[in-house]
């Protein structure tokens, strides 16, 4: 038996397992974080369009970690890299019954709650929707580059040509 065969180690795969584990979690989190970027990218979006306060757009939550503020938005990125949000005027005091720390007035048309029904319901649609944009785009890059999937247990022998006398 050689030397490395006899030492033990910590999982199955050995070190080389190990650093690929922590490779595919980084991948994985950065793949879920580009797409938060969308859905979140949509719901900023769609609000801007429709003249609604924002106060942050945030990637992550938990503690900040960095961010800036521009045109009186707080742009962030957080400590837990597992979602992120658009605080907008009116939003959390209508869906948690919580006050905004910078309260505007009930009449404000920049207010969530004071948009129409249709405004109100494409700024909470933007979401889910920029990430059927974005699988699309995947799809169609992905098919670009590596084909459309096929089963080859369907596909049938097919002669080219026979050569003459054999």
């Amino acid at each position: 038996m050689r030397w490395r065969e006899s030492v033990p180690t910590a999982s199955f795969a050995g070190w080389r397992g190990n650093n690929m584990l922590v490779v595919h979690i980084l991948w994985t989190l950065l793949a879920l974080n580009l797409l938060v970027l969308a859905h979140e990218g949509g719901h900023y979006l769609a609000a801007r369009k429709a003249g609604i306060k924002i106060y942050e757009f945030s990637i992550g939550f938990g503690p900040r970690l960095f961010g800036w503020r521009k045109n009186d938005i707080d742009y962030s990125v957080r400590a837990l890299f597992l979602g992120g949000f658009v605080r907008m005027a009116g939003v959390e005091e209508t869906i948690e019954g919580g006050k905004d720390d910078e309260q505007l007035a009930d009449d404000d048309p920049s207010n969530f709650k004071n948009k129409s029904l249709w405004a109100r319901v494409a700024v909470l649609f933007a979401g889910p929707f920029s990430n059927y944009v974005v699988a699309f785009i995947l799809f169609a890059v992905a098919y670009a580059f590596f084909g459309v999937p096929y089963d080859i247990v369907d596909e049938q022998a097919k002669v080219g040509y026979v050569i003459a006398k054999s």
